[in-house]
């Protein structure tokens, strides 16, 4: 939202729903064909030595998950 709230003071109405917003906005459900393609196609970019040392840590994570 690109808001400036530098000395600012925030109220927010409905605070309780907060945390539960903060937590939808900042989640991603994925189910595990789409965890695979995602896996398949990160290993081809360290196969081609692509970004290969800034892909093969999530290489590895993918591969735990899957």
């Amino acid at each position: 939202m690109e808001i400036n709230l530098k000395e600012q003071i925030v109220v927010l109405d409905e605070a309780h729903n907060i945390e539960d917003c903060a937590r939808e906005s900042a989640s991603y459900t994925l189910n595990q064909a789409q965890l695979l393609l995602a896996r398949d196609e990160i290993d081809g970019m360290v196969t081609h030595n692509i970004r290969r040392d800034q892909h093969r840590p999530l290489l590895a994570f993918c591969c735990s998950l899957a």
